[in-house]
């Protein structure tokens, strides 16, 4: 089994993931705030193009 020396090592981390249902946490921790990030960063994007548009169609600025 492919094992890492630093989580051999290391007591807690060792123990962390030795259990199949800490690993799987752990995945959908990390999916779950990946897809978070996704989503605040796709409306930020969208409201900077709303605002571009917004001012042009007022004139406010040449794009």
């Amino acid at each position: 089994m492919y094992t890492l020396e630093v989580v051999k090592g290391l007591e807690m981390l060792n123990a962390f993931f030795r259990s199949g249902l800490n690993c799987t946490l752990l995945a959908f921790t990390l999916n779950t705030y990946a897809y978070t990030t996704e989503i605040f960063a796709g409306a930020i994007r969208a409201r900077a193009a709303r605002r571009d548009q917004g001012g042009a169609r007022l004139r406010l600025f040449d794009l």
